[in-house]
């Protein structure tokens, strides 16, 4: 069935369900009012709500998986206009520049974490890494960090974790809000928000111009380090309250990316002299619908239609001649309706049932391919203690693409004292393979290997050999096409939470994650011109590790410190059997030295040791408000110098490095608000190894309310 037929029948079935709508049943823990008061500059005591742990609200500190929460007001206090900037000192949390600012959480790569939207999975990924840079943090509420595996929910991708990020809802009566910002290397930020309600009405719109110039670290390069553009997001979302049982909800995004830039290559193809000018431009969209239905006993059913596209334009041409050198277009399409039906069994029990179907396409130069599939899910909150809550969750998700994939999880959470509570998970995550994985046709124009997608290998491999272009192959070709698995994980989480006095409190959460069938490419056939071709395999294994640590002081009313520590681990472990074996060596003074476990560093870009501080005074002379945040990042893997494969030597590391940002607030006349910010104070740069850091900047802000 067609997803807007499914919406539409759930939308005719409406009268026949539209009971008289009954009391809801209690949460099986009391959920704080976090509605804060309209002078206060943030909250600091209220209870925090989540929905994306359970897909229901559930206080925080009642959810038995590791979950935080940025609040508008930390959003705020910390001046950060992405959500790159956002993320990026966040405790356990890291920004990967590969391909775009993705986000690392658990030793695990961007490609594993979940990205939604309100709730929706936003899509346009390049090489795994979905950019964070596109989102603006304007119009956003809070977000919802949840840590660990969760595709007993959300399916494929939540094998490290969900971030979802929330907008706020309409809550009064016409009004709205207008910010502009001004920073170093020519950044402007521009947005306006206009929101009310009216009857059973409920509307707003958001728009957002957002241009930096770019900077560049390495003057002697033509092309800049890091390229400026410019990018406007729209948004607009309304609600209808059709009866006190009914309520229909529409939501739209539109964001558009263009950027244009001077590079310099040479006839071969390397980095040379001749000017080519790079244009770039992005659109991506998503829209939804939304209905839903207070039943009889308690009961809740929501049927939600989703739709959202994905499109990119480059080329690439000579500025003297106008030659196009290369050109490339993508468009990505992802439909999804859902119907879900929640409700109380007994007194104990709160139920969530969900199904629904999906359909994904991709139309581009090197790739091309359709997937459809179809999911359901299971979800049992059970109290059966006061003090004792046992959450279960399972999802089916089946697909034309690869095998059906069978996701559980379980968490508990115990809290024998009112001070202290235990929490315990494990849980099964799963990544679906990419569409390059599956549908690639792909040869280098000027080193000359070629790539296959799976689907695509025995076609392209009998197509050279009828070309006279196969040499040798390594494998029998009538061995290949075989669907690739998912990658697949498990998971264990464990800690507790305890208020040690007074104000103080300490979450300390230990995990461990298995990661099994990670697809890589492998070497089939060599070609006549001696480069290889490749296509994609499950084979790899990895693990990671660690320990989270969270502290909160309120040393005073008015003065917040939160300090944060984590531990990580994150290794192959064919590598290591390899290490163990004593199979790996470096060349040291002209001969060959074994390589021992202990000097394996893991994977790159992941610092064994990170650190967070975060200090906000709001009693500060003059009425000012600070915010100081410092991380500390450990010297990381960078990549493999010596050829044996491995980081293994001091080399081969990025360096330790702290960074210090500080944001200064002042409200002005109730309404309007001054900000004052500067960030990576000490100026570290690394413009080979961390070109993402742009050095030392600065920014000025003012928020006007009406």
């Amino acid at each position: 069935m067609r997803p807007c037929a499914l919406l539409l029948l759930l939308i005719g079935l409406l009268p026949l369900l539209n009971a008289p709508p009954q009391a809801q049943p209690a949460p099986a823990r009391p959920v704080a009012d976090t509605t804060a008061r309209a002078d206060s500059l943030w909250q600091l005591d209220m209870e925090q709500v989540v929905v994306t742990a359970t897909r229901a609200e559930r206080s925080a500190d009642d959810v038995g998986v590791p979950v935080s929460v940025i609040g508008q007001q930390e959003i705020e206090a910390q001046g950060a206009a992405r959500a790159t900037d956002l993320l990026a000192d966040q405790p356990g949390l890291s920004i990967n520049n590969d391909h775009g600012s993705g986000l690392q959480m658990r030793g695990l790569g961007p490609e594993y974490t979940l990205i939604l939207l309100d709730g929706e999975p936003i899509v346009g990924r390049t090489a795994g890494t979905l950019d964070l840079g596109r989102l603006t943090t304007a119009n956003i509420e809070r977000v919802e960090v949840v840590r660990g595996p969760t595709s007993s929910l959300y399916g494929s991708e939540a094998l490290a974790g969900v971030v979802n990020f929330i907008t706020g809802a309409p809550a009064g009566d016409l009004g709205g809000e207008v910010r502009t910002r001004y920073g170093t290397h020519g950044t402007v930020d521009l947005s306006a928000r206009l929101e009310g309600t009216s009857g059973p009405w409920q509307g707003s719109v958001f728009v957002d111009r957002y241009r930096t110039g770019g900077y560049d670290l390495s003057p002697a390069a033509l092309a800049p380090t890091r390229p400026g553009y410019v990018d406007y997001t729209a948004q607009a979302r309304g609600q209808y309250e059709a009866g006190p049982s009914t309520t229909f909800s529409l939501r739209g995004r539109l964001a558009t990316q263009s950027q244009n830039y001077d590079v310099g290559i040479s006839a071969d193809g390397t980095t040379g002299d001749v000017r080519h000018a790079q244009q770039n431009d992005r659109h991506d969209w998503n829209a939804s619908a939304e209905v839903e239905q207070q039943l009889g006993a308690g009961w809740r059913l929501t049927g939600t239609l989703y739709c959202a596209g994905y499109h990119t334009d480059q080329s690439l041409r000579r500025v003297d001649n106008g030659t196009i050198r290369s050109e490339s277009v993508l468009d990505q399409y992802h439909g999804e309706a859902e119907a879900v039906l929640r409700g109380a069994l007994g007194n104990n029990h709160l139920l969530t049932v969900g199904a629904g179907t999906t359909v994904e396409t991709i139309d581009a130069d090197r790739k091309t391919g359709t997937r459809r599939g179809g999911f359901g899910f299971v979800q049992d909150e059970w109290s059966p203690l006061a003090s004792l809550d046992v959450t279960g969750s399972l999802r089916l998700d089946g697909n034309s693409d690869y095998a059906s994939r069978l996701s559980p999880k379980m968490a508990v959470r115990y809290a024998p004292f009112d001070r202290v509570s235990f929490h315990a998970s494990v849980g099964s995550g799963y990544k679906a393979p990419a569409f390059r994985q599956l549908y690639l046709n792909f040869t280098n124009p000027q080193a000359g290997y070629s790539v296959f997608g799976t689907t695509e290998a025995q076609r392209g491999l009998q197509q050279f050999e009828e070309q006279g272009q196969i040499d040798t192959f390594f494998r029998d070709p009538s061995t290949l096409g075989e669907p690739l698995a998912p990658e697949t994980s498990w998971a264990f989480n464990a800690g507790f939470t305890a208020s040690l006095w007074g104000d103080a409190t300490l979450r300390l959460d230990a995990y461990h994650n298995e990661v099994d069938n990670l697809i890589d490419a492998e070497a089939v056939a060599r070609k006549t011109n001696g480069q290889s071709v490749f296509t994609y395999v499950n084979r790899n294994e990895i693990y990671t590790r660690g320990v989270e640590a969270r502290l909160t002081l309120r040393p005073t009313s008015a003065l917040r410190v939160q300090l944060g520590y984590d531990y990580q681990e994150a290794k192959d472990r064919q590598v290591l059997d390899e290490l163990e074996a004593g199979d790996v060596y470096r060349r040291e003074n002209g001969r060959d030295v074994q390589v021992s476990p202990d000097d394996y560093a893991g994977l790159p870009g992941r610092p064994a040791h990170t650190g967070t501080v975060q200090l906000r005074h709001m009693a500060l002379p003059f009425g000012l408000t600070a915010n100081v945040q410092g991380t500390l990042r450990g010297r990381a893997g960078y990549a493999d110098r010596n050829g044996n494969g491995i980081v293994d030597v001091d080399r081969e590391y990025v360096e330790a490095r702290t960074r210090w940002d500080v944001t200064v607030s002042k409200t002005l006349l109730d309404d309007y608000t001054l900000r004052l910010g500067g960030e990576n104070l000490f100026d570290y740069t690394n413009p080979r190894r961390v070109p993402s850091i742009p050095g030392r900047t600065w920014f000025a802000e003012l928020q006007a309310q009406f």
